[in-house]
């Protein structure tokens, strides 16, 4: 099974209620996402301000080995943007579904068959490739969903985007969606919303029928919830379906914490993969087998993603991670002062929560004292 990975934080990213990324901050992103290795990167809108065609140019001429994509719609002058940009590919978006055609357009189906056509050739004729995203195909009717993409296929678009817009598809009906297009012979992308939490399942789902790109956002960001986060869907992909993916891993808290700061959107701490409590264990009888051999306990190394473990000490931890703590430290006690201070830091831990260093020393220092006294 071969996977491609395209990041769209720029693009979908942005349409996260409340962010805005400076050009600078989008020019870091696409750098980062380069180096990462992402197979593909959307820029944005290029026709949609001036500083977003100045963000997009600045993108494309970075240098990395990724397809540049940018999103138009049906319009020469968003088309046009796109090659002005220098971008590879344009993303010509149209609604398929009745709800989105009539809410946004109330326009006929012909009339956007004939729009779409016209559109593709355009951007043929512009040098650029070109990939047809219908909007909303989990909630268009099969029939007029195939039918609309023949004739994108047939006039030149060598991509399709499957997109479960509204976040409602089960992975049963993003495989039927994908296994009916198989017969075109086309690249087949996967959008896929999270409203539902069944993104990645859907994503995953769907190259196994036979998709080939799945598109991702850093952190989940995007519309509403957001789509498939790429660090958890890389890490899936890899580790859980043994797909071989050309990225640095390692980058990925790196990435995530970058795009936190940039969004104003904070990485939650049990963020899969990246949070700090990924790789965090306080249990008395998980740490004290994570002491012995991490794995038990962790599904990768955190090393492999640029986290790190971390060994809390709390209401449940036992006399194997307070030696392991005392040790760190510096500090001998005896067995019956480990003993003590275990119960003292249980004890402690049921109104903080968390024992940290210095309040585990002042610990010490108090059974010391009273064995003095």
């Amino acid at each position: 099974m071969k996977v491609m990975i395209l990041d769209t934080t720029l693009r979908e990213g942005e349409q996260t209620p409340g962010v805005a990324f400076s050009i600078e901050q989008k020019i870091k992103i696409a750098s980062l996402l380069g180096g990462f290795g992402v197979n593909s990167i959307e820029v944005g809108f290029p026709s949609s301000s001036k500083g977003a065609m100045e963000a997009s140019k600045a993108i494309c001429e970075l240098g990395y080995d990724f397809e540049t994509l940018g999103y138009a719609r049906a319009k020469t002058e968003d088309i046009d943007a796109v090659a002005e940009a220098g971008c590879d590919r344009v993303v010509i978006n149209m609604p398929t579904s009745d709800i989105q055609i009539e809410s946004k357009l109330n326009v006929t189906r012909e009339y956007l068959e004939e729009i779409l056509v016209n559109s593709i050739s355009y951007a043929l004729n512009r040098g650029l490739k070109v990939r047809f995203t219908p909007e909303d195909s989990s909630r268009t009717p099969n029939d007029v969903w195939r039918r609309i993409i023949e004739k994108a296929v047939n006039a030149g678009a060598d991509r399709i985007s499957i997109t479960d817009t509204v976040g409602i598809a089960t992975p049963q009906k993003i495989v039927q969606l994908v296994e009916s297009l198989q017969y075109l012979k086309v690249g087949i992308d996967l959008h896929c919303h999270n409203d539902f939490g069944l993104a990645i399942a859907n994503a995953i789902a769907g190259v196994q029928a036979g998709a080939d790109q799945i598109q991702c956002t850093v952190n989940g960001l995007g519309e509403r919830v957001g789509i498939c986060p790429l660090a958890e869907t890389v890490m899936a992909l890899k580790y859980a379906y043994n797909v071989q993916l050309d990225v640095k891993t390692e980058m990925l808290k790196e990435i995530s914490e970058y795009v936190a700061e940039a969004s104003g959107i904070p990485l939650s701490n049990r963020s899969p993969i990246v949070g700090r409590h990924a790789f965090t264990h306080t249990a008395g009888i998980h740490t004290a087998a994570v002491l012995k051999n991490p794995h038990a306990y962790e599904p990768v190394p955190p090393e492999s993603v640029g986290n790190k473990r971390r060994l809390v000490l709390g209401k449940f931890s036992g006399k194997n991670l307070i030696r392991h703590k005392l040790n760190e430290l510096g500090i001998k006690l005896q067995e019956e002062q480990i003993s003590m201070l275990a119960e003292s830091v249980r004890e402690a831990a049921e109104t903080s929560g968390e024992i940290g260093d210095s309040e585990l020393v002042l610990l010490v220092e108090k059974i010391r004292k009273d064995e003095v006294i």
